[in-house]
């Protein structure tokens, strides 16, 4: 009768204990994520088709109950609020310069920052303040992106900056301003567009390579224990005897 024996290498097989622990931990956790962007994806085409936003009250109360907001469409009626110049955000569009226009409003109490439009380079410095108007929001929610260090290339002096209150910590946007808005979101308006209904489903390019970043820490796992067996055999410490 054939009998199975096994006479373990010591160290090698600690360190194949930690390498597997490694690796399944690694793999479970890429299961986590699997699991949570597959739900934040589904938020996302469910937000994307969503009815649009006509209240700031909607908004507030997703990003309250931490919903996801990107991209809803929304069509709002706001007020623009006085100030000395819009601040400017760059962009390029077709390879040409431009300056997004950001500009505080207010719509039914609710303060807070819309971008309005675009101007030419060369019409940057001439930017007019803003006065007081009505205006009709129609466009996308966009939430507020923290970042991790002030971009260099912001200039406050010079009225040129590189993202949404890019610089919040000594320049907020809020504070320059003078009104108490919420930076959480602002409005990205699209002109030329006379209904939200009209304006076409966007939605972040989110990527998921979780299931195969999964597969892969699990087959290493596999291997691994594949050339622990077969090192034993090799050398004779496992297999089958009379």
């Amino acid at each position: 009768m054939r009998r199975f024996y096994f006479r373990p290498h010591i160290i090698l097989s600690l360190i194949t204990l930690v390498g597997l622990a490694i690796l399944l931990k690694l793999g479970f956790w890429q299961k986590d994520r699997l699991a949570w962007k597959t739900e934040l994806l589904a938020a996302v085409e469910a937000a994307a088709q969503a009815e649009p936003i006509t209240s700031t009250a909607q908004i507030t109360a997703l990003l309250d109950d931490g919903a996801f907001a990107e991209f809803r469409r929304v069509d709002l009626k706001a007020q623009s609020l006085p100030i000395d110049a819009p601040f400017l955000v760059f962009t390029a569009r077709n390879r040409d310069i431009t300056w997004r226009v950001f500009q505080p409003v207010d719509s039914a109490g609710h303060i807070f920052f819309a971008d309005t439009g675009l101007i030419a380079d060369a019409d940057r410095d001439g930017a007019a303040a803003i006065t007081a108007q009505p205006l009709r929001l129609i466009g996308y929610v966009r939430t507020a992106e923290r970042q991790g260090s002030p971009r260099s290339e912001s200039t406050p002096q010079a009225n040129r900056w590189f993202g949404f209150n890019p610089m919040m910590e000594r320049y907020d946007w809020a504070a320059l301003s003078g009104y108490d808005a919420d930076m959480r979101f602002f409005i990205e308006t699209v002109p030329g567009v006379t209904r939200a209904d009209d304006l076409p489903p966007k939605e972040p390019n989110i990527a998921n390579n979780h299931f195969e970043y999964m597969l892969t820490w699990f087959s290493l796992a596999v291997m691994l224990c594949v050339f622990y067996i077969l090192i034993h055999i090799r050398d004779g410490r496992a297999g089958r005897r009379v």
